[in-house]
């Protein structure tokens, strides 16, 4: 969000259980273009959730929502809405996602809940860094990449997007957030027996810690 503040992304989007309208209202007085659109989601495991309609998914374990996509400019922000649930691949390159982390998403996304263990099985060992760390998001913690699945921890475009998201935040005066991100996108992991990323004390077998 802070890139978007400053216009360095030029759009967001998010998914809401709440009154779009309430919602959509409260934000059209900070940004140029809203656009909502109901959906369903489904949770596969862990911090991942596949969007879909009703006629892809069945009852079960499915939650109605909207996607809310927020832009400066308003035929980008209708181009995602519609990519958003119907081809991802489009709708990543509309957000200006590098391609290698769009086409990385499939196999993600098959990985379900274990997503961190498949990230970090496809990084390869130099060049990994905390500038492209999501797996902090695994367990509450903050991302630098933001909503961005990176291809693998050691991506240099992952890791560009990650630094401008901190850069944007000290821009804005939030020093003590950008601190923070730097915190958890630092902090020593292990992955578990269920492939999920959990924070780790330094030195315990399996634990790894990326560098900014």
């Amino acid at each position: 969000m802070a890139r978007f503040a400053l216009r360095r992304k030029q759009a967001v989007r998010f998914f809401c259980q709440e009154s779009t309208d309430r919602v959509a209202g409260a934000l059209s007085g900070f940004v140029a273009h809203v656009a909502r659109k109901p959906v369903l989601t489904r949770h596969v495991g862990g911090t991942w959730s596949c969007i879909g309609s009703s006629a892809e998914f069945s009852s079960d374990k499915t939650e109605d929502g909207n996607i809310i996509v927020l832009g400066w400019d308003s035929g980008l922000v209708e181009e995602i809405l519609d990519a958003e649930s119907a081809n991802t691949t489009e709708a990543g390159a509309l957000f200006g996602y590098p391609a290698c982390c769009v086409r990385a998403v499939y196999a993600l996304a098959q990985a379900g809940a274990a997503w961190p263990a498949e990230l970090v099985r496809r990084s390869p060992e130099v060049g990994r860094t905390a500038k492209a760390n999501r797996l902090a998001a695994d367990w509450g913690g903050l991302s630098p990449v933001g909503e961005l699945f990176p291809c693998s921890l050691a991506c240099p475009m992952a890791a560009a997007i990650g630094f401008d998201g901190h850069e944007s935040l000290r821009c804005l005066g939030l020093n003590s957030l950008a601190a923070c991100l730097v915190k958890h996108a630092e902090s020593t992991f292990r992955i578990n027996a269920e492939g999920r990323a959990r924070p780790s004390q330094p030195g315990v077998p399996g634990a790894t810690q990326l560098v900014w």
